[in-house]
């Protein structure tokens, strides 16, 4: 479990077995950073002006991982957009109200990013971040991160690195894609599989058709109506027929042919 990670654009059990092990000791200095940047928004709260939020504590947030550039900032009633990047990289980046519920700006974010060329969006909101693909419009899956509870937390800094870093969404040679793309493509192909390991029951078993199912007080009342109901059809079809039991072409006093 990864303290304070949320969203399906990767799955938890995926994410933890791409981490590197030694990772967490390489990246301490990372770490040490993003701990700083928490500590000097620890003033920010649901008082601050979104430019606030923006300068004190989205700014800092993403020049530790790697994106020392931010331009064209565009100011709305509910929110803040900007361009952020590094060298060639870039991504959209909205800033909402402090702890502002973040599915209700999900349309505006990836808009907003689109607008500005970028294939990636963050979505923060002093509290959380967001990552967003804006090249998957069919779907709203996510990556997200409880700031307070995964930094707090070495593994899920790791993990946190691992996936909102540049270089996770930059390839190194444009004939790759980069990092978390390869790991989104796992996912999916990890998906395809298994057609039904999202569906499957608690006892393991994954096709509806593979299941056996104890037989219910409703369904074995309707067998038993459906057995009277058959045994009553050759009674039926006699009485019809004269009482003889011979079929309705033979009746009493029923000739076979005019």
């Amino acid at each position: 479990m990864i303290p304070g990670f949320g969203g399906h654009l990767v799955s938890e059990s995926l994410l933890e077995r791409q981490i590197d092990p030694l990772a967490g000791a390489r990246r301490h200095a990372e770490r040490a950073l993003l701990a700083d940047c928490r500590r000097q928004a620890a003033s920010l709260g649901p008082a601050a002006s979104l430019r606030a939020l923006l300068d004190g504590a989205a700014i800092p947030l993403l020049g530790v991982l790697g994106f020392d550039v931010v331009a064209d900032v565009e100011m709305t009633s509910r929110a803040l957009h900007a361009t952020v990047g590094h060298e060639q990289a870039i991504a959209g980046l909205t800033v909402v109200s402090w702890n502002e519920p973040l599915d209700a700006f999900w349309r505006a974010a990836v808009v907003s990013a689109r607008s500005r060329g970028a294939e990636w969006s963050f979505l923060f909101n002093g509290s959380h971040v967001r990552l967003f693909s804006t090249n998957r419009l069919h779907t709203r899956r996510f990556l997200e991160f409880a700031l307070d509870v995964a930094l707090d937390d070495p593994s899920a800094a790791v993990a946190l690195l691992t996936t909102l870093h540049v270089e996770a969404l930059t390839a190194a040679d444009r004939a790759d894609p980069a990092p978390l793309e390869r790991m989104i493509a796992l996912a999916a192909a990890s998906g395809k599989r298994r057609p039904f390991a999202d569906r499957r029951s608690p006892d393991g078993v994954c096709g509806p058709a593979q299941r056996t199912r104890a037989p219910t007080a409703s369904s074995r009342r309707e067998s038993r109506i459906r057995a009277n109901a058959h045994d009553g059809l050759p009674r039926a079809v006699s009485a019809l027929c004269g009482g003889t039991g011979a079929g309705p072409g033979v009746a009493s006093g029923v000739p076979r042919e005019l």
